[in-house]
């Protein structure tokens, strides 16, 4: 519990500092300090909800109880062969936040580098968006995880019972991959930031020749967390792609804050878009 409110202080906390960093900025330009208080309020919110949900009753019967479609055949041909305490160097808390830490540093050193109006407002407000997306998209993996309860594969390779109920419970957060939503997030949110900074920093003929280059790198390394997950058994190949669907979709989410205020979307032909995609490749 303590960790939850010390996350949700630092949420709130950030969406404040967002939005007195720089009050003399025109609105239409970056958030103001309202909407990053929103922005903040809502996705601490949401983690603290997905907090509560992920621990709720998870003795009950799970919303998807076993694989689906192709899991299981998916599951052996991508995870191998299981056996007793199989794992891999992603498998742990390292593994779940090395993606979100390095696109974070990644962000950082682009904006200072080569900022797109004022630098010290384009930093906050990335690192803003980018913080609050990881949050909710946390929030939003756990409600799914304790409303689903959905066993992990090596279930039924192992004794999990409810003579153990510290570990049955932790083995009924397999719906679906926190790994894969975050790392997909990261990624996602990381690579329009870098074709922004290319379409404003190369020639044309130079976006052309590299604009491949950050969805390959990125996007690469998110699927390799989510095959991890798959190796160790801890995930189906539903629980993956569903995890990496979600953190591309909050990730655009997030990153449309941000862009709404700079580019006006829809104000031209007088219709304000609740959400608005656009996959950059």
């Amino acid at each position: 519990m303590s960790k939850t409110v010390l996350l949700l202080f630092i949420c709130l906390l950030s969406a404040y500092l967002a939005g007195i960093a720089v009050p003399e900025l025109p609105a239409e330009d970056y958030l103001d300090s309202d909407e990053a208080l929103g922005i903040g309020a809502g996705s601490a919110a949401v983690f603290g909800l997905g907090q509560w949900l992920r621990h709720f009753d998870l003795d009950r019967k799970p919303l998807i109880d076993g694989p689906i479609l192709f899991d299981r055949s998916l599951q052996s041909f991508l995870g191998g062969e299981y056996y007793p305490g199989k794992t891999n160097f992603l498998d742990n808390t390292f593994g779940s936040a090395v993606t979100g830490v390095g696109a974070g540093l990644i962000l950082f050193t682009a904006d200072i580098n080569w900022p797109q109006g004022d630098k010290t407002k384009t930093v906050m407000q990335d690192m803003f968006l980018f913080t609050a997306g990881i949050t909710a998209t946390k929030g939003v993996t756990d409600m799914v995880k304790g409303v689903f309860a959905r066993p992990r594969p090596y279930t039924y390779y192992t004794e999990i019972t409810f003579d153990n109920p510290g570990k049955y419970r932790k083995s009924r957060h397999s719906f679906f991959s926190g790994h894969s939503s975050s790392a997909f997030f990261a990624t996602a949110f990381l690579n329009k930031r870098l074709r922004s900074i290319m379409r404003s920093e190369l020639s044309a003929s130079e976006y052309h020749d590299w604009r491949w280059a950050p969805p390959a790198v990125l996007f690469g390394w998110a699927s390799y967390v989510g095959y991890s997950r798959i190796h160790a058994y801890k995930h189906h190949f539903s629980d993956v792609i569903l995890g990496a669907a979600a953190g591309i979709l909050i990730a655009e989410l997030f990153y449309w804050f941000g862009e709404n205020e700079k580019e006006n979307v829809g104000e031209a032909s007088g219709v304000n878009y609740l959400f608005k995609i656009s996959f950059s490749f």
